[in-house]
């Protein structure tokens, strides 16, 4: 083989190489957004529930045989946060939670048992309160209050998270398990109007193939219903982008756009491997 032969194979296994490894990054940060669209995420327009709401409705599912598991929560930007003895603070997002955090799109859950006293922190909120992102174990001072932190999260890398069981705490957010056998929408709908709460899905499933079968008329020649469903659409796409994002939502839409452009630059890399032909006249 001549040098030039060599120094184009060399260069096809590189390219080759490359996009495997986009494609894998892409695959991982898809994995990774995942998480967020397994549950059901409701924004209440309106009102937040309070604690004591939260608590209510929460008896009511857990007498029921079919009852459903969510959990009630809130995000608070920049607030101030500091540990035990007062040499170190930090401005973090505090998200306060009514239920179990294992419905949330986090990587670590907080234990059960005396979780009211306990906290998760993000690696950057521990490194300014700790000078360590090995912080289990440190207290955290927010609010008057006392919290022992039980894990640390890689991301999102300024958040805290808390339970607060207060029965006048305001909550604008609810996370709900989806149902077998029913769809995410109509869940959604019927938890709502269940307890009279003005709200809304946030479609973080758009692009599964159970959101399409969701809208897909009963028959193809329903243009009314396609031009329906169409709407709905457009009107799922508004409201997710419009809306205020929390910082774990925020992580969705990134691990989304990694996911999109590792996938576009791998098939682009793999495509030079396979130059088209030129057409002999």
């Amino acid at each position: 083989m001549s040098r030039g032969e060599i120094r184009a194979a060399v260069m096809r296994a590189v390219f080759f190489l490359a996009a495997c490894l986009c494609i894998l990054l892409a695959g991982l940060a898809l994995q990774d957004a995942g998480r967020i669209r397994q549950n059901i995420s409701i924004l209440l327009e309106n009102s937040p529930v309070t604690g004591a709401q939260v608590d209510a409705m929460r008896n009511t599912e857990q007498a029921r045989e079919d009852g459903i598991d969510f959990v009630a929560w809130q995000e608070y930007k920049n607030k101030r946060v500091m540990n035990v003895d007062g040499t170190g603070a930090a401005s973090a997002n505090v998200l306060e939670f009514s239920g179990s955090s294992e419905l949330l799109a986090l990587e670590r859950h907080l234990p059960q048992e005396d979780v009211a006293k306990s906290c998760l922190i993000g690696e950057r909120t521990a490194e300014e309160l700790y000078g360590s992102r090995s912080a289990r174990g440190n207290i955290l001072c927010y609010e008057g209050r006392e919290y022992t932190v039980q894990g640390v999260l890689r991301e999102p890398g300024n958040l805290v998270v808390l339970q607060n069981d207060d029965e006048n705490a305001g909550f604008g957010r609810l996370t709900i398990a989806p149902e077998e056998g029913r769809s995410r929408g109509r869940t959604a709908e019927q938890f709502l109007a269940g307890y009279g709460l003005d709200g809304r899905q946030l479609r973080y499933d758009m692009l599964a193939l159970s959101y399409f079968v969701e809208l897909a008329p009963g028959k193809w020649s329903d243009f009314a219903q396609v031009k329906q469903s169409v709407l709905k659409m457009q009107d799922d796409i508004v409201c997710l982008l419009a809306t205020e994002k929390s910082s774990i939502e925020l992580l969705w839409f990134r691990d989304m756009g990694l996911a999109v452009t590792g996938f576009l630059v791998g098939f682009v890399l793999l495509w030079r491997q396979f130059p088209t032909r030129q057409i002999k006249k």
